[in-house]
């Protein structure tokens, strides 16, 4: 990960987004998942990470997403 670029203002909103070859691992292993979820868990609990819908998501991907949710 770079680190050239640091996060400085706290009470200020960031957009994160990065590249991942081969990401089905992530949701298909569950060691990799685990990981994933507990580093998640830790930065929302911790460092007041707010996961939100922004409403930009099509129909369609929700639907599917729920289809996805209700499948396990």
């Amino acid at each position: 990960m770079s680190r050239k670029h640091k996060f400085n203002n706290p009470t200020a909103a960031y957009f994160v987004s990065f590249a991942t070859v081969y990401w089905i691992d992530v949701f298909t292993r569950q060691a990799y998942f685990s990981i994933l979820e507990n580093a998640v868990g830790y930065c929302r609990a911790e460092k007041g990470m707010d996961i939100t819908d922004d409403g930009k998501r099509s129909q369609k991907e929700k639907e599917y997403n729920q289809k996805a949710i209700l499948a396990t």
